[in-house]
């Protein structure tokens, strides 16, 4: 089988193990600059714990225990994508930059993540994006809006701050300015994007002002919210680079790995031995935590921080205008959850499910020693039925109002429970799937044409769509996995 082939090369200046972000990032550049470069992978495809997959392949690899009309996704099943890592990216990072000015945008497509929602008081609220929505936002009080502005503009100047202040913790610096609990929660968790207590407790004022600046330069780029995603999946970054690499001579195998790494008496690798026997010498060795911890005695393992618990819920029609980004703060009643929980709703639009489904990914930080994680999974079911049950409505012109009914899918009358999955808060994560039942379909009144546009260019553009909704149920799978560790980082 040409699996178990040998190579005929056997000397490579740069072996890297995994096709994950960064080591696709590694051998693309690596293989620009000249050096040889072999890269191998264990899967089938690309992309590690980056990967994207289809419906079959995501319950080949993870193997969920199914529940729900499961027949009736599998006659688009290849329609589906499954991103195992979701990571949104601010439309101004530095990391767009770094994709821009090396071209790797010739090889991948963004779309713009369209309105950010917060729960608060049991409803979902508008994350402000732009002084026009600050001042529109009817959630908010005319006092709370000009504290709002206030303190944007007291951010912008940041040079004014002295560095006993932006050495200072951001959290407390936050509590202290004259700002309300709900304007507190929008700058934390829905700009910053802080998900842990440890993280409000090490962020400082200057990288919080960075994170808020950064959110604050993104809106309007290449669209009228801040956060990319690209278009078939996060696997398309990792998948570009690779393309990159192979273009520039670089060696690709997939379905192989390696057993064993050799070091000289400095400590330094020299060359692998892969899973068909064979000794490969290298002057750099790239590889992935994942696979490294199976190299390496046990006293040695890197320890796990944190997890990722986590849930994807297929439903049969959008609950928020087309895409959509949602945050419910740490303690919200009645879940009680300590962390912060993010909602991502993904449609057609990024091909990432075919018309009229949608796709939730719910996602919360917990502690590495936690052990139980029962009472997550059941928070994100309840989440997933709180989403079912809301009814979005968009000020619009009455005669483009439109209300759907049900046409392709029936409700049963109890939602289904999750179960749970855990991935390392350090790595890209494989995704658990599971999805809730709503016992009522809902009928919702939507009419937006705020969808993102899609590129033409070497930057990412967006496209302007109209959606209308129909009466949603969940089609739904759960299951679990181990504690994965890291390697990439993307924002």
């Amino acid at each position: 089988m040409a699996e178990n082939l040998s190579l005929d090369v056997t000397e490579f200046d740069v072996i890297v193990i995994g096709t994950s972000l960064v080591g696709s990032l590694v051998a693309g550049a690596c293989s620009r600059i000249g050096k040889k470069v072999l890269h191998f992978d264990k899967n089938n495809n690309y992309g590690a714990n980056n990967a994207t997959l289809t419906l079959q392949e995501f319950i080949n690899e993870v193997q969920p225990k199914i529940k729900g009309n499961f027949e009736l996704l599998k006659l688009k099943e290849r329609r589906f994508n499954f991103d195992l890592l979701v990571k949104l990216i601010y439309s101004a990072s530095s990391f767009i930059k770094t994709l821009i000015k090396t071209k790797i945008t010739h090889y991948i497509d963004f779309l713009c993540v369209g309105q950010g929602y917060m729960y608060i008081d049991q409803t979902f609220k508008q994350i402000p994006c732009s002084k026009a929505d600050v001042f529109r936002n009817k959630h908010l009080g005319l006092l709370e809006k000009r504290k709002l502005m206030k303190f944007i503009t007291t951010c912008q100047a940041v040079d004014q701050l002295s560095p006993e202040i932006l050495e200072s913790n951001f959290f407390k610096f936050i509590q202290e300015q004259d700002l309300s609990d709900q304007l507190r929660a929008f700058i934390l968790y829905s700009i910053c994007l802080l998900n842990t207590e440890e993280e409000l407790q090490k962020t400082t004022v200057a990288q919080g002002l960075k994170a808020l600046q950064i959110y604050i330069s993104s809106i309007g780029r290449y669209g009228p919210n801040p956060f990319l995603y690209p278009i078939y999946g996060t696997c398309e970054i990792a998948q570009a680079f690779c393309r990159v690499a192979a273009v520039n001579q670089a060696l690709y195998v997939l379905r192989r790995s390696i057993t064993e790494i050799n070091v000289d008496e400095n400590n330094i690798a020299t060359s692998v031995k892969c899973t068909i026997g064979q000794n490969l010498k290298t002057n750099h060795l790239v590889i992935e935590p994942t696979i490294l911890q199976s190299c390496l005695p046990t006293s040695t393992r890197v320890l796990i921080k944190e997890k990722i618990v986590r849930c994807i819920a297929i439903l049969n029609q959008p609950i928020f205008p087309n895409s959509a980004f949602i945050v419910i703060p740490p303690n919200t009643h009645p879940f009680n959850n300590h962390n912060p929980i993010q909602v991502l709703q993904f449609d057609s639009t990024f091909q990432l499910c075919p018309k009229p489904y949608v796709i939730l990914h719910l996602s919360m930080t917990c502690n590495a020693n936690q052990t139980d994680f029962n009472p997550v999974f059941d928070m994100l079911n309840e989440i997933v039925e709180i989403i079912c049950q809301y009814k979005v409505e968009i000020e619009s012109p009455e005669e483009n109002n439109t209300q759907s009914t049900t046409t392709t899918t029936t409700t049963t009358s109890e939602s289904q429970q999750s179960t749970t999955t855990t991935t390392s808060a350090t790595e890209p994560q494989q995704s658990t799937t599971t999805t809730t039942t709503a016992s009522e379909p809902q009928s919702i009144t939507t009419t937006t044409t705020s969808e993102p546009q899609q590129s033409t260019t070497s930057e990412p553009q967006s496209i302007t769509t109209t959606t209308a909704s129909e009466p949603q149920q969940s089609i739904t799978t759960t299951t679990t996995s181990e504690p994965q560790q890291s390697t990439t980082t993307t924002t």
